[in-house]
This record gives structure tokens, sequence and C-alpha cells, in this order.
């Protein structure tokens, strides 16, 4: 094994220093031959969260619990977290099933 890496380390010091420059910025913008792009579908894109329909929590952490989370998942809409500016884990006293039974999407829009 050692032996396979030692000349590993031996042919590649023999390149050429051009051998370890990044391609310029225009060739990996480009596409590959046959790639090109496409139109996403009305239904993948993103949706406006500005405005959620269903907010969990009241800006604490002690605010955001599975109650909460299963009553506004069950409602549907835009939901947003408002669990305060530190990180909170939310342990689930049951599973939260997203049932999209109408027209209308639901959104769940998490982060700090």
């Amino acid at each position: 094994m050692r032996r396979r890496v030692a000349a590993l380390i031996g042919a590649l010091s023999a390149l050429p220093a051009s051998a370890w420059l990044l391609p310029p910025a225009s060739s990996v913008a480009s596409s590959p031959v046959g790639v090109h792009a496409v139109a996403v579908p009305a239904g993948g894109r993103p949706l406006d969260s500005s405005h959620p329909t269903r907010v969990i929590g009241d800006g604490t952490a002690a605010s955001c619990t599975s109650a909460a989370v299963l009553a506004a998942v069950r409602s549907g809409g835009i939901i947003r977290f408002s669990c305060g500016r530190n990180p909170v884990t939310i342990r689930m006293d049951a599973t939260a099933k997203v049932m999209n039974t109408s027209a209308r999407s639901s959104l769940m829009e998490v982060g700090w």
C-alpha cells in the first residue's frame, strides 16, 4: 500500500504546475454537451412565505411544542416557527401527517 501511495505522489509531483490549476470560470459555468435548461413547472417553484397562515410559538423555546406543530400541520397552509434566537429541538409526541387533499399548498418554513 505504501508503495502505491509513493508511486501516486511521485506521478502527481511530475505533473506541470498548469495541471493543478482550476479551469477558467467561463468553462465551469457552461453546460455539458446535450444538457440544457428547462422551465420549472408552477407547482415546483418557490412559494411566497412572507405572510404565514400559521405561526408555531410566541418567540420562546418553551412555546414550540409537539401539540402546536400537530395543530398547525393539521390545519395546513404556510407554517412558520417562532421559537427564539437559538436552535430548538421539538420532541414530537405523535407523527405530524401532512394530508394534501385540497388545491392549497402546505409549506413549513424553518431556520434561524
